[in-house]
């Protein structure tokens, strides 16, 4: 749904005759001209099915007529058969349009909902840090099916409108030009009425489905947080504030549902208008002969006819207006832009390991100064290398733009001595293992949360990943082990027992680069011993670049880099920089060292009080 999206023929949507058709809608016209064939063969059965509805009143004029002339039973049962062989046509025709323009609508449903997730995929985390994710929910859902819709019921009412409005007249002036002149009049005003509607339901429409999608994010976002809701004791506030939205939701559907209740009853009035003037101006000819009873009878069925398209019309505006609103909710996602480009020349299917900062500066978009300034170091594979400082420093973003989470100026970050911008980004991001602070575990077993980033991988061993993620005692707490169902992001789990499986997640996939960005901060100390041990074997041959505010997690680290606002203000090993007085890493080992003291103090004071 994309600029890049063309027609079979070669032209792009934005140049052809249904994306002016469609009221240059760029999403309507790219699954018409998808499924232009079935949607054609849809409207060809429809078309015939209309042309088939004119002969049962004339059937039924000329049945009534020979019985008032007392004309032979066999002429009435050939009129009967007639009416029995149309009819069995028009269950052919009905069968056909609705296998054709069903499959269709079904199909582009399940198109534009592939096409928006596939987009959201490729989306850097940039885009999410601004959307709520109960707004992208809501367009995947609610916003897709009012485009289906159109696809499949308002094309359908449109063009059985359009075909009967083109039929049934016909026949009409056919049969009486005077008679069906007063019975086509009043419905000569349904196209003002249309106009008058149609751009009111779009403008109400889509003002009830950006309400919705705040609706849907509020209602995500606050059970995403119930226990804190619950820590704190404001479910009545919560509660109230959702029934308030609620309230402006109803409003908001109220305002569209006046319009449209407007709208159909006038839409009504118009049709059954021209049936009351049959009636009186109908019952006068044939009382002075002027027309059969036959003819009569006839007007009043096409007349009857006349009533679903007029209506008809009214559905149609209403699904396009509908389809309208929410394909340009959908195309805000569509139109947005991945600055994340792929090479131009494929790079490198194998990386090494080596990772390079060269004078790397980076500004997030929107912010006013940089948050990180002139980075320079070096990785290589088999070393450790630990980013040391306060909240804010730069260390999360440092970590993210190595697998591009966020676009580094060109050139800046180099693996194995090549520009990231020059490897595939598939190939990139497979070949580093990320660990945040926070870690994200599915709705799935332990054991499937583990294995996540390659299910396929034969050659390791998940008991030996267990082990070194130091998970065996937790697994022997757990009522199925391994095979325990997780709770939505591991709520069933402690914060320490979440980032040691998101570590086991990172093992398994047996990359070259592993980033752990502070994730040992919720593991007591003796379980951070055993775990860096276990590091240090499992890293033996990778590149590992950590983050931590426990100076106990990096001291054995080949290189420190300590930052402070955004740049390296000092590095080395540790025992060196302990040596330099007053330097930021030594106040950080000193402040470190006396709460650790004080721990202990307070230990050894509750055990001698006992």
């Amino acid at each position: 749904m994309s600029d890049r999206l063309q027609t079979p023929s070669g032209p792009r949507i934005q140049d052809s005759l249904i994306y002016r058709m469609v009221g240059r809608n760029r999403i309507l016209a790219e699954l018409i001209t998808r499924y232009s064939r079935p949607i054609f063969y849809g409207l060809l059965t429809l078309a015939f099915l209309n042309v088939l509805e004119v002969f049962p009143p004339l059937l039924l004029m000329k049945t009534i007529d020979a019985i008032a002339a007392g004309s032979p039973f066999s002429l009435i049962l050939g009129f009967a058969g007639a009416y029995v062989v149309v009819h069995f046509l028009q269950g052919v025709c009905r069968y056909g349009w609705r296998v054709f323009l069903v499959r269709s609508s079904i199909s582009s449903g399940r198109d534009v909902r592939a096409d928006f997730v596939k987009k959201l995929f490729e989306l850097p985390p940039r885009f999410f840090d601004k959307n709520r994710i109960g707004d992208l929910m809501s367009k995947a859902n609610g916003d897709v099916e009012s485009v289906r819709q159109f696809v499949g019921s308002g094309l359908i009412v449109l063009a059985d409108s359009v075909f009967f409005l083109i039929t049934v007249p016909v026949a009409m002036f056919w049969l009486d030009a005077r008679l069906a002149l007063w019975v086509v009049a009043p419905m000569l005003a349904v196209p003002f009425v249309v106009l008058f509607f149609e751009g009111r339901i779009h403008s109400r429409f889509k003002a009830s489905q950006d309400h919705f999608s705040k609706l849907s994010a509020s209602a995500q976002e606050s059970l995403n947080g119930v226990r804190l809701i619950k820590a704190f004791a404001i479910e009545d506030r919560v509660t109230r504030n959702f029934e308030k939205q609620g309230r402006e939701y109803i409003d908001l559907n109220l305002r569209l549902a006046r319009v449209q209740g407007t709208f159909g009853p006038l839409m009504d009035f118009f049709t059954s208008l021209g049936l009351v003037i049959l009636l009186f101006k109908g019952s006068t000819l044939v009382l002075s002969d002027a027309i059969t009873l036959g003819t009569m009878v006839a007007m009043q069925r096409y007349a009857q006819k006349l009533v679903w398209p007029m209506m008809a019309l009214g559905f149609s505006v209403s699904f396009y207006q509908r389809a309208r609103a929410s394909s340009e909710r959908l195309e805000e996602v569509f139109d947005q832009k991945n600055e994340i480009l792929a090479p131009s020349q494929p790079g490198p299917r194998k990386i090494s390991g080596t990772v390079e900062f060269r004078d790397l500066n980076f500004r997030y978009p929107g912010a006013e100064r940089d948050a990180l300034k002139g980075i320079r170091f070096v990785a290589e594979p088999g070393t450790r290398t630990a980013l040391v400082g306060s909240i804010g420093s730069g260390k999360t973003t440092l970590l993210g733009l190595i697998p591009r989470f966020y676009l580094a100026p060109e050139g800046s970050i180099r693996i194995d001595g090549r520009p990231i911008e020059e490897f595939d980004l598939g190939i990139l991001r497979r070949s580093i293992a990320f660990v945040s602070q926070d870690p994200y575990l599915f709705s799935e077993t332990l054991a499937r949360n583990v294995v996540w980033g390659d299910p396929e991988n034969v050659d390791r061993s998940m008991d030996r990943i267990i082990e070194q993620s130091q998970l065996t005692h937790d697994l022997a707490t757990l009522p199925e082990g391994r095979e325990t169902l997780l709770g939505e992001r591991g709520v069933n789990l402690s914060g320490g027992q979440r980032q040691r499986v998101a570590i086991a997640r990172a093992w398994w996939i047996d990359a070259p680069i592993l980033l752990f960005d502070d994730t040992l901060s919720a593991v007591d100390v003796h379980t951070e011993e055993k775990l860096l041990g276990a590091l240090k074997q499992e890293s033996a041959s990778k590149t590992l670049i950590l983050s931590s505010h426990r100076i106990s997690s990096v001291r054995e680290a080949d290189q420190i880099l300590v930052l402070h606002e955004g740049e390296i203000v000092d590095r080395g090993v540790h025992s060196d920089l302990i040596r330099k007085k007053d330097s930021l890493y030594s106040r950080y080992y000193e402040q470190q060292r006396r709460a650790e003291d004080l721990e202990q103090f307070l230990e050894s004071q509750g055990g001698a009080t006992s």
